[in-house]
C-alpha cells in the first residue's frame, strides 16, 4: 500500500504537458496585410544557443533576395525561433518547423522587433518553400510541407478555427502534381497586388 501511494504521489508530481501548440488559421490576405516583412531569400546558416535565461533558440540566417513587403537594408536577415538543440539538450516546441540549411523560399514575417516563439506569421501559413521544376526548369512555390500552390483566392473576412498549416485561400494539390504548382513570378505578384489593397 505504501509503494502504491509513493508511485501515486511520484506520477501525479511529473509535469505532463499534454497539448500540443495551437495557430489560429488566417486567410491569405491577412496573412500579407498582417506580416510586416515579406521576402524571398536562402538559408545561409542555423545556430542554436542558450540565452542567459537557459532557454534554447535557433538563430536562422537568411539572404535576402527581393523584399515584397518592409523595408530592410541589408542583405542577410536572422530570425530567431525558440527551441533547438545544444549539445545533449534540446528544446522542442510542437508543430514548430526551422527552415532548413540551403532551403529556398518567401518567407513572411510577423514583426522585425518584437520576440516572437515563431517569428512567421501564422507559422507555417507564413512559410512558402521555392523549388525548381524538373520537367520545366521553372521555380515553383510550394507549401512548408512540400504541397504545390495551384492558386492564391482573396477571401474578406476572417478564417475561423485552427491552422493546418495552410493560409484560408491559398490552394494545395498533391505533390505528384508539382508542374501545376505556381510560379514564383505569379505568386510574388499576387503578394504585391494583395499589398496593394
Amino acid at each position: 500500500m505504501k509503494i502504491r501511494l509513493f508511485l501515486l504521489g511520484f506520477i501525479l508530481s511529473i509535469p505532463v504537458l499534454l497539448r500540443a501548440s495551437s495557430v489560429v488559421q488566417v486567410t491569405f490576405d491577412v496573412l500579407v496585410s498582417s506580416s510586416q516583412f515579406i521576402f524571398e531569400g536562402h538559408v545561409t546558416e542555423r545556430r542554436a544557443e542558450f540565452d542567459s535565461n537557459g532557454k534554447i533558440y535557433t538563430y536562422v540566417t537568411f539572404e535576402v533576395e527581393d523584399v515584397l513587403k518592409g523595408t530592410f537594408g541589408g542583405r542577410t536577415l536572422v530570425l530567431r525561433y525558440l527551441g533547438g538543440t545544444v549539445g545533449d539538450t534540446t528544446l522542442r516546441i510542437s508543430d514548430l518547423t526551422l527552415p532548413e540549411t540551403g532551403e529556398k523560399g518567401i518567407y513572411f514575417v510577423e514583426s522585425l522587433t518584437r520576440p516572437q516563439v515563431h517569428p512567421l506569421y501564422g507559422w507555417d501559413q507564413g512559410h512558402f518553400l521555392v523549388a525548381t521544376s524538373p520537367t520545366d526548369q521553372t521555380e515553383r512555390v510550394f507549401s512548408r510541407n512540400r504541397k504545390p500552390i495551384t492558386g492564391v483566392t482573396t477571401l474578406p473576412g476572417k478564417a475561423s478555427g485552427l491552422s493546418t498549416g495552410t493560409a484560408m485561400g491559398v490552394a494545395v494539390a498533391d505533390a505528384s502534381r508539382s508542374n501545376e504548382a505556381m510560379t514564383v513570378r505569379e505568386f510574388k505578384q499576387k503578394v504585391v497586388e494583395l499589398k496593394s489593397r
